[in-house]
């Protein structure tokens, strides 16, 4: 869980480098289990880690090449911006979309 009065730990570590995210990441997104949502408009696709697991567990890609921003509900539907239009996937597990 997130923490209602978190403090800045300035040994902080990296889950993902350039390579992974891309060179102009500009969007993250954190649920309420801080599960990790990272959009890579470079590659088209978004990048999840869950909490205390560093490495990379799911890459989510359905051709989202330039999507800049995400949302994700408590129900693991995932909203993304794609050239001021929205892609919904059906949940965390089964990524199949639909631009709405």
């Amino acid at each position: 869980m997130l923490f209602s009065n978190p403090t800045w730990n300035p040994n902080g570590t990296t889950i993902a480098n350039g390579a992974l995210i891309g060179s102009n990441p500009v969007d993250i997104f954190i649920n309420q289990n801080n599960t990790i949502y990272i959009p890579n408009k470079s590659n088209g696709r978004i990048l999840t880690f869950l909490q205390g697991n560093l490495s990379l567990i799911k890459y989510i890609s359905d051709n989202l090449t330039n999507s800049s921003s995400l949302f994700v509900t408590t129900q693991d539907d995932i909203y993304v911006d794609y050239v001021k239009e929205f892609l919904r996937p059906y949940g965390f597990d089964l990524f199949q979309g639909s631009i709405l």
